[in-house]
């Protein structure tokens, strides 16, 4: 195995919330005594951590990844369904404009929401009250539904044009 394949889409909508998710986490867990112990003990071993935190990444954005498209848009489709056999189009080039312009960023968008709810539950549970990451993850979810839901209304227009 020469190449591992990763493509942008792969990298935006899977990598970069479960990246963002961690971060999010390690900040919150500055505050908690036994974390900073146990990064005091591990010094030594940061490139292992940074390794293992760029597989959790990835591993725990492909979780969000399955929670949008097994959840989310199971319940979207039943109102507004975007044609998912579009994607299928033997036209490579619409397909790859398709996701180069709005699918990878739709799927980041909800991606990040989700990392974002779970965070926001997490930190309730913890009493958590960083104001300033308080308002980056608020406003940043919002932000991410919405801009999500403006993508998928031009994802279905795109996608049901033939239809």
């Amino acid at each position: 195995m020469d190449k591992i394949p990763i493509t942008r889409h792969q990298l935006v909508a899977f990598f970069l919330p479960g990246f963002i998710f961690i971060l999010f986490a390690f900040i919150a867990c500055q505050q908690i005594n036994s974390l900073t112990v146990f990064m005091d003990y591990t010094n030594d071993v940061s490139l292992f951590i940074a390794v293992v935190a760029l597989i959790l990444s990835f591993a725990i954005g492909i979780l969000f990844d399955g929670i949008r498209d097994g959840f989310l848009e199971s319940i979207w489709d039943n109102f507004k369904p975007i044609n998912w056999k579009y994607f299928n189009n033997p036209n490579k080039d619409e397909i790859e404009g398709l996701y180069l312009r709005f699918y990878t960023y739709y799927t980041f968008d909800l991606n990040l929401s989700i990392s974002n709810i779970f965070l926001i539950i997490i930190f309730l549970s913890f009493n958590y009250t960083n104001k300033f990451v308080w308002i980056v993850l608020i406003i940043s979810t919002i932000i991410s539904i919405v801009d999500a839901c403006s993508l998928r209304k031009i994802i279905r227009e795109i996608t049901n044009k033939n239809n």
